[in-house]
């Protein structure tokens, strides 16, 4: 088992060392390498805080942005600081593990967002990083009483568009927070 882990981390090293090299970014290298760890230490239940959560959300977006910009300006996509297969494969380790801690815990979620106090062993550093990382903010009374009024995706997704959540982060939501009907996708 630790030889395989030692490979693991070997072949992540690796892949981020010939991908700063080759894109001639090698003050990339402890990004990455900050990037990598954040995500290691989230899939392991080791997050302390959440800012390297949000920090790796934000890489994410930014990321996102250029990509879209530089791929408008040229074919080559020359001049992107985070590039190739890294950052997607973070991002979905991180969508997996806070996927998978969300099916365990959804009631700690709901109470969240439905305003109710949360005990002490619901209070974990896990909820805190979903939420930073899903741009959920603080849920207030008005807000908890238009969710709760909520019967269908669209009237979800305008009540959290005024919140500023991505759409992205209101379809991980949805299913939580609709009534489950028959027939319906939710």
């Amino acid at each position: 088992m630790v030889l395989y882990v030692f490979q693991e981390r070997k072949q992540v090293f690796s892949a981020i060392l010939y991908e700063c090299v080759t894109q001639e970014k090698p003050e990339m290298l402890p990004t990455y390498i900050a990037i990598d760890q954040a995500v290691k230490m989230l899939a392991q239940g080791e997050v302390s805080e959440s800012v390297a959560v949000g920090q790796l959300g934000l890489v994410l977006d930014v990321c996102e942005c250029r990509v879209l910009q530089e791929r408008m300006r040229t074919a080559e996509g020359r001049g992107l600081l985070l590039s190739s297969e890294f950052l997607p494969r973070m991002k979905c380790s991180v969508d997996n593990t806070l996927d998978h801690w969300l099916c365990d815990n959804r009631q700690v979620l709901r109470a969240y967002l439905s305003g109710q106090a949360l005990s002490q062993d619901m209070r974990s550093c896990m909820l805190a990083c979903y939420l930073v990382y899903h741009s959920v903010p603080r849920v207030g009374r008005e807000t908890t009483t238009l969710l709760t009024g909520c019967r269908h995706f669209v009237e979800l997704l305008v009540v959290f568009s005024r919140l500023g959540v991505p759409v992205r982060s209101v379809m991980r939501l949805a299913p939580l927070l609709l009534p489950s009907t028959p027939g319906s996708p939710f």
